[in-house]
């Protein structure tokens, strides 16, 4: 599939974009292109005069989104000139002025004019010149929130090309269809977290106490299936170190390096999907990914023991590791079953126990292991984060961890190098 099509919106480039009128890449039920703005009889959009966008506009574009979400999600492209043909192609690039802008704005928008709101979108601009003029690219998942409807309040489904009105008995459909799906998706996760803690022992000694952590990604959007799982490189690698820079202003910040606490690295097939797994001086540590699109990553160590007094201590930097990786592997399965915009759900649970019971967990943090705050009951749940932006996802999810043990951070922001 085209770059234009697979990279995250902000990654597209004028060349990703001409490559789409180079190869006639055809409108579907996942892509929409529209030369420009809407135009009353022959007249342009304001926008194009340099004032606001008008409310028809407005509610073209919204329509469109709205059926992407109802339906099986997709991106659309204004901008991108198309023929004539059936299906229409992307035949060229025909830029919108100020692009950038008029995707803040649209951005904006959108949170006040779908009803219930999207869980999952972005609206960019792509700029394909020196003017600040470009493409607009709107990306929306397939939604586990709706039926969604428009500003015009009515509702959209894609058939074929076309984003068309619905009526009752569909929109009655899709509420089947939906609370089917979620009933669907809450059953994997409590299989998760079955199996889990079925993984943690709860014996009453003191030998076996344990301090463990999960990190759960599943599709919410839509079904998503692999085939083949089990040596796809596309798909299964092994965990990695992450490299992070905390950011508190421009002149600022400082490097973070967030270490696995064991580099996995044997790989064998289980049923449904693959497994990297390791185990050391008493620690535990796996990922599995299944052939539905889950990936999971579980962690479990012996309470460390202080001066004869044992403690429940995990590292702050594991989980945001962790977290991290699962990241990554979502994308990477996204990629390979070429549904880039299928909305994934992702939780973190912290498990500690004594013996049968649950009980505190410390955070620390850093090379030094300073404490993090004070301790926080377990089993603890964070999330079900909707994964879109991934650095906002690491945010929360950072945010989430130092308010769990009583601190407030509103300071500094968390930029991961994902490259790495």
């Amino acid at each position: 599939m085209l770059a234009a099509l697979t990279k995250p919106l902000e990654e597209i480039t004028r060349t990703d974009l001409d490559e789409l009128s180079a190869r006639g890449w055809p409108e579907s039920e996942n892509v929409e292109y529209k030369r420009e703005l809407h135009r009353e009889g022959n007249q342009a959009d304001p926008w194009y005069s340099g004032k606001d966008i008008s409310d028809a506009s407005k509610k073209k574009i919204f329509k469109e989104l709205v059926a992407f979400a109802n339906t099986s999600g997709g991106r659309l492209f204004v901008g991108v000139e198309e023929t004539s043909d059936r299906p229409p192609r992307a035949s060229a690039v025909h830029p919108v002025p100020r692009c950038c802008e008029l995707a803040e704005r649209l951005e904006q928008a959108i949170v006040n004019s779908i009803d219930p709101p999207l869980t999952f979108y972005r609206v960019v601009g792509i700029p394909t010149n020196g003017n600040g003029d470009g493409v607009l690219a709107a990306e929306v998942s397939a939604s586990y929130n709706g039926p969604h409807r428009s500003s015009d309040l009515r509702c959209y489904v894609r058939k074929g090309t076309n984003s068309v009105p619905v009526g009752m008995r569909e929109i009655h459909d899709m509420v089947m269809r939906l609370s089917r799906r979620q009933d669907e998706i809450r059953q994997r996760l409590a299989e998760r977290r079955e199996l889990f803690h079925e993984w943690i022992p709860r014996r009453l000694i003191v030998q076996n106490l344990q301090v463990a952590f999960r990190v759960t990604a599943i599709p919410v959007g839509a079904p998503l299936y692999q085939d083949r799982i089990f040596g796809n490189r596309l798909i299964s690698q092994p965990l990695k170190n992450i490299v992070g820079k905390w950011v508190s202003s421009p002149s600022n910040a400082h490097t973070q390096r967030f270490e696995i606490p064991m580099i996995v690295g044997s790989e064998r097939p289980i049923l449904g999907g693959t497994r990297w797994a390791d185990s050391w001086d008493q620690r535990s540590i796996q990922q599995v990914i299944l052939r539905d699109g889950i990936v999971d990553v579980w962690f479990k160590c012996p309470w460390y023991n202080r001066s004869g007094h044992p403690d429940s201590v995990l590292f702050f930097d594991w989980i945001i590791a962790a977290s991290a990786n699962v990241l990554v592997r979502l994308d990477s399965f996204r990629e390979a079953a070429q549904a880039p915009m299928c909305e994934y759900g992702l939780e973190v649970e912290i498990l500690s126990t004594n013996g049968a019971a649950d009980c505190a967990v410390q955070l620390v943090i850093g090379p030094i292991a300073r404490l993090l705050g004070s301790a926080f009951e377990t089993p603890a749940m964070l999330g079900r984060y909707s994964v879109g932006d991934r650095d906002r996802v690491m945010n929360l999810i950072a945010r989430d961890l130092q308010e769990a043990c009583g601190v407030a951070n509103d300071q500094e922001t968390l930029e991961i190098d994902w490259s790495a």
